[in-house]
């Protein structure tokens, strides 16, 4: 399943005043046939074991931690400018 066009689809101006209620609504979905097991969940050694394991929640987790924070020095050690 993935988040529905209205989330992820924007034309000519975003929209995200339904947001909240259309992510809740996939995280429901998701939960109902494949929530995410304890041993799947993203940093359980600083936030615990989500009791619903939900897409949100574990994207969530996934982005508050930096992930890759060398990239940069690896990519110019190659010659690469980041921007």
């Amino acid at each position: 399943m993935r988040l529905p066009p209205s989330v992820v689809v924007h034309r000519n101006h975003y929209d995200d005043g339904n947001l909240d209620a259309e992510i809740a609504a996939y995280d429901d979905r998701i939960f109902a046939v494949k929530p995410f097991p304890p041993e799947k969940q993203r940093h359980v050694d600083r936030y615990g074991v989500a009791e619903r394991g939900t897409w949100s929640e574990n994207f969530a987790r996934q982005l508050s931690v930096p992930e890759r924070d060398s990239f940069r020095k690896w990519l110019a050690s190659r010659g690469i400018r980041a921007a």
